[in-house]
């Protein structure tokens, strides 16, 4: 049996138009049912992994995790900040699925030092995404 082709976009339309199954197991298989290559898989168990976490609080959304920094993705590394009143200030250097992604789950240091992540929406005033060149995502 030959299989369709599907784009990452359309495995991961898939995965949000199954919103309503709570067994995220059974979505995540079905929805990874449909991936053409290892990368698709791996978007799709993303969002299983981010559903989980969240009590399915996005399960209708693609989320993206927004952790690198110009200074690199390790968490001494940190710059983006939290402030007590959660507003956001820092840059984030690379977001797998962020420009597909309407949920943005931020990793910032609080004031504390404490590290937080914070969920934005993509459109929200003072968000800017910008494309970087394409790159595979897995063979």
């Amino acid at each position: 049996m030959t299989m369709p082709d599907v784009s990452t976009s359309q495995a991961l339309q898939l995965w949000c138009a199954q919103s309503g199954e709570r067994d995220l197991i059974v979505r995540a298989r079905s929805a990874a049912g449909t991936a053409q290559s290892v990368g698709q898989a791996f978007a799709i168990g993303v969002q299983a992994a981010i559903a989980h976490l969240t009590r399915n609080r996005y399960s209708d959304s693609l989320c993206a995790v927004a952790v690198s920094e110009d200074t690199g993705n390790h968490p001494r590394q940190m710059q983006c900040t939290l402030s007590a009143g959660q507003v956001l200030q820092g840059h984030k250097s690379f977001v797998t699925l962020g420009q597909s992604a309407r949920v943005l789950l931020v990793l910032a240091r609080d004031s504390e030092g404490v590290l937080r992540m914070a969920s934005l929406l993509r459109e929200q005033p003072g968000v800017q995404v910008r494309p970087l060149p394409a790159l595979d995502f897995v063979p």
